[in-house]
């Protein structure tokens, strides 16, 4: 989906555990589907042990060589990217002469 519309920014999933995925295909299933797919981020938000089960998941494919190491560390470029972009700008220290703090800050 992501060459069809031709966005090479970052791709994230809905919550894989809804009903609609869990309907066609198992919770590990979903995921190794996803990053197939190009997902960089797969959201799996409703309970601890699904979060377990999707992270395994992607380990096994990774590990068996289903899910390239080159499939993965392109995801986190694109990750890394974006958080770059999304950072909040650095915090001003600002520091007042004390006449300036008499005059304008009291």
């Amino acid at each position: 989906l992501p060459e069809e519309l031709e966005n090479d920014g970052l791709v994230v999933t809905d919550a894989l555990e809804l009903r609609a995925i869990g309907k066609h295909c198992s919770l590990e299933e979903a995921v190794r589907r996803a990053v197939l797919a190009r997902e960089d981020m797969v959201l799996i938000c409703a309970k601890p042990d699904l979060v377990r089960r999707g992270h395994a998941a992607l380990l096994a494919s990774a590990r068996n060589g289903e899910i390239s190491m080159e499939r993965i560390h392109a995801s986190l470029r694109r990750i890394a990217h974006y958080k770059e972009m999304t950072l909040a700008p650095p915090t001003l220290i600002f520091i007042a002469s004390e006449s300036f703090r008499r005059k304008w800050l009291t």
